[in-house]
């Protein structure tokens, strides 16, 4: 069987103020907690993890716990705790199942994914003049 790769298109994602909405490399994934919500998450390969606000972790009923960190990233200091969050990602009319090592934050961002898990699971191209995302499945790790 022949797994063809699934492309994403680039979506208008509001951003933090002062900065405008923009068209951002985007996918759909899938985020479970006891609740199962869809949603848009920014494509970033700069992060090491999936940065999630700490309102969608309430509202996705997740266990979080105390233990915060601090991580450095391109914004400064940020403190998060982190977790794994069971998710799934939409691919040749399927779901992938996975599990996310997430960092939950307590921030008005947008979802980001990044590079542990998804793209260990997934070959990731990011295509600027067609503003598609195109996702290869690798397997499991």
């Amino acid at each position: 069987m022949i797994l063809l790769p699934e492309f994403f298109h680039y979506k208008l994602i509001k951003r933090p103020k002062p900065l405008e909405p923009a068209k951002t490399p985007t996918i759909e994934i899938r985020l479970i907690g006891k609740n199962i919500i869809d949603f848009i998450a920014i494509v970033d390969s700069g992060s090491d993890c999936l940065i999630m606000p700490k309102n969608i972790a309430e509202t996705l009923e997740l266990k979080i716990g105390n233990n915060q960190k601090e991580v450095l990233g391109l914004g400064g200091k940020v403190k998060g705790t982190p977790i794994n969050v069971e998710g799934s990602i939409k691919y040749e009319h399927r779901r992938i199942n996975m599990v996310i090592h997430t960092l939950v934050v307590d921030s008005e961002l947008p979802i980001l994914i990044g590079r542990k898990d998804f793209f260990e699971r997934f070959e990731v191209t990011i295509n600027e003049r067609k503003r598609t995302v195109k996702l290869k499945d690798l397997g499991k790790i």
